[in-house]
């Protein structure tokens, strides 16, 4: 009994399936080539209605803006949860306007978008000399006094909310190492020598990069502003390739034309009823709405 009842159900199983592909298979077979003939059909009948592909164009341009906002404004609501988090599972002592945070690797940087803090760890002031701790203090003060912090989150959601515009990322980049190297010189010209800047930020290359990304957005590397530093060289020099400029211009294009159709739709909107709309979609249509759009028009 016990082999008898797989067998009699793998025989049904195989006649169920033997009968279907004979009966069952063909009809579903015809059926799903009569629904893509009707919807090609569809479309080609639709794509000949340009009232229609400008519709399209302005919803699909519409959608992308909406989108890249939402997506910025997720982005920087889970930035700024994730930053508030970090900043307080550090053990800190605060003090005015700076935080000392308990921890033993070189720590410094300021956070706060409308209140902004200068945070620095017990390692950075243990592993620096007197004059490369002046110069950290001194950058990450001028990054306090021009609120730099909210001017990085501006950045992101600017970023983040036109992604699919390649020269945004570079342009924001650009800005984000002006506003280090304008630190950076902050500090230098209050000290008279970019040495202990310098030097400090080599002893602080195990910076804590998981606090670091999650308040701000980081600049150029610390190897190029030790360079622009020693040798004066400006390492905020513009680099746009050629393929960057170009995908942004064919994008600002598609936007911009497409985000004007309205106007141009709106000014002919008195004539919606002609003979040319009629024919567009004749075969279906026929004489019932070409007496309509006549009679319109006469009304007209």
């Amino acid at each position: 009994m016990s082999v008898l009842l797989p067998l009699l159900m793998g025989g049904l199983l195989l006649t169920g399936g033997a009968w279907w592909l004979n009966n069952g298979l063909p009809g579903l077979i015809a059926l799903t080539h009569q629904a893509i003939i009707l919807c090609r059909s569809l479309f080609v009948r639709c794509m000949g209605d340009i009232h229609l592909i400008k519709l399209i164009l302005i919803w699909s341009s519409a959608l992308l803006i909406a989108a890249g906002v939402l997506y910025a404004a997720i982005t920087a609501l889970i930035g700024i949860a994730k930053a508030r988090s970090a900043i307080k599972r550090l053990p800190q002592k605060k003090s005015g306007a700076v935080s000392l945070i308990l921890d033993p690797n070189p720590i410094a940087f300021t956070h706060g978008l409308l209140r902004p803090r200068i945070y620095i760890s017990t390692g950075m002031i243990n592993g620096l000399e007197r004059e490369e701790l002046k110069a950290v203090f001194l950058h990450e003060l001028h990054h306090k006094q021009s609120f730099d912090p909210l001017r990085y989150f501006a950045l992101k959601f600017f970023r983040d909310a036109f992604f699919y515009v390649p020269a945004v990322k570079c342009v924001v980049n650009r800005i984000k190492v002006k506003r280090e190297n304008e630190a950076d010189d902050a500090a230098m010209k209050t000290i008279g020598t970019p040495l202990p800047l310098a030097s400090a930020l080599l002893k602080a290359t195990a910076f804590n990069t998981a606090v670091c990304h999650s308040v701000s957005i980081s600049g150029a590397s610390v190897g190029e502003r030790v360079e622009r530093l020693i040798t004066g060289k400006d390492n905020a020099a513009s680099r746009r390739p050629i393929k960057t400029v170009a995908a942004s211009a064919a994008v600002a294009a598609f936007l911009l034309l497409t985000l004007s159709i309205p106007l141009e739709a709106s000014s002919n909107a008195k004539q919606d009823c002609t003979e040319s709309r009629c024919a567009t979609h004749v075969d279906r249509l026929g004489d019932s709405c070409r007496t309509h759009c006549k009679t319109m028009e006469h009304k007209h």
